[in-house]
């Protein structure tokens, strides 16, 4: 296979693994598992994010090399909305606390509080989570 199959390959299969966390994501939401689902939206994001980077050649191995990425050669250069930037920080920074905080910090609630599901048409996505963080907009 040459190099450039190769790529497509792997970028091919990040977006499947994208595909998997995103419907994931939806049944955790259906059980109410909301900290579940923020994890597999974050995931779908980050793999999706991580096939476009393979279809550059790119690869990196931390979660903060592909989100520094996705700034500097997407959002930064107007390639990707600055909103998909933010959303991507925002399941980051949730996802980090669904899973690691023992409890939510002082006037928070828990990530992950109310999740729903749009039919929106943006990238193929069908996710819409709605957290309500003390402070956030």
């Amino acid at each position: 296979m040459n190099p450039l199959d190769q790529r497509h390959e792997i970028a091919r299969y990040w977006m499947e693994k994208a595909k998997e966390s995103l419907d994931s994501a939806r049944l955790e939401c259906e059980k109410e598992h909301l900290g579940f689902c923020l994890n597999r939206l974050h995931y779908a994001v980050f793999y999706a994010v991580s096939s476009v980077l393979a279809s550059r050649g790119l690869k990196y191995g931390k979660h903060s090399a592909v989100r520094s990425a996705l700034h500097r050669d997407f959002v930064k250069t107007g390639i990707v909305p600055e909103e998909m930037g933010k959303l991507f920080d925002r399941l980051f920074s949730d996802r980090q606390e669904a899973d690691y905080a023992a409890l939510p910090g002082p006037g928070r609630q828990p990530p992950g509080s109310s999740c729903q599901w749009s039919d929106s048409k943006r990238m193929n996505a069908k996710p819409v989570r709605s957290t309500r963080i003390a402070g956030a907009t």
